[in-house]
């Protein structure tokens, strides 16, 4: 009688036992050359954006901090002139010296009003050399119109306001508004400065650095960057007033 073969264990013919086993790396090397799923729906990496306005904005940090201290000391300066300028007034300037009200107490108190001359050179002193440390820093940081309308234009044109107040107060409490020659004088020179001043910052604000900021949403908009230039293109003044007004500052204790 022929014996019946028995099949052998299954364990046996498993690739792991078999002796001489040569493990197939065909289909690894092609895994290994197909793309991870998971990078298929991940955007392609852009190159980095550096426009004016980011290189402007950057810059802040690298402005010297004698720059800051030097166009807050100015700026103070030029109100401590606009604010002793009032005190140098007296209505007894407008009184020709060939006068027949000219009496010997008129006299008298015209030689005692010459103490008012010290405080006139200071406030000419103050406020000249405040004038002249803005011009200077206005020149030295002209590339950097954010800078000048926090720390140059706008104190500058408020600090002007100021003194043109006061000299006002002055003429009409002090004077009972008569307009002697230092009080023209020191109201002309104020709201001069005040005009210059506010007309700069408008010029700086709305044309200078606004030409900047449109021209880095521009570029922005170009790169993909920036979803919301079209909907700033299309909205109306209003619109825009409130969005400014709820912009956040680009540094800390600045307006614009």
């Amino acid at each position: 009688m022929s014996q019946v073969r028995k099949p052998e264990p299954a364990h046996r013919v498993h690739g792991s036992e078999m002796p001489f086993h040569v493990h197939d790396n065909t289909s690894a090397s092609r895994a290994s050359d197909a793309p991870r799923p998971e990078l298929n729906g991940l955007p392609n990496r852009q190159n980095s954006v550096q426009t004016r306005y980011m290189t402007m904005l950057l810059a802040l940090d690298t402005i010297p901090r004698l720059h800051n201290i030097l166009a807050s000391f100015f700026t103070w300066i030029l109100l401590a002139g606009f604010v002793i300028f009032p005190g140098t007034f007296t209505s007894l300037q407008t009184l020709s010296p060939t006068s027949p009200a000219l009496t010997s107490s008129t006299a008298s108190h015209i030689l005692s009003s010459t103490k008012h001359i010290p405080l006139l050179v200071i406030a000419s002193t103050s406020s000249i050399l405040g004038a002249l440390g803005m011009l200077y820093l206005w020149f030295a940081h002209k590339d950097n119109p954010v800078w000048l309308l926090n720390r140059i234009f706008l104190p500058g044109c408020l600090n002007s306001f100021a003194g043109f107040i006061s000299t006002l107060v002055n003429v009409y409490s002090q004077q009972g508004g008569d307009w002697s020659v230092t009080a023209r004088v020191t109201a002309a020179v104020t709201g001069a400065c005040m005009v210059i001043m506010g007309v700069l910052f408008g010029v700086y604000e709305f044309w200078v650095l606004g030409r900047i900021k449109r021209r880095h949403g521009r570029e922005m908009q170009l790169r993909g960057l920036e979803g919301s230039g079209a909907h700033r293109g299309r909205e109306g003044l209003v619109e825009k007033v409130g969005r400014k007004a709820r912009e956040p500052a680009l540094e800390p204790g600045s307006v614009v």
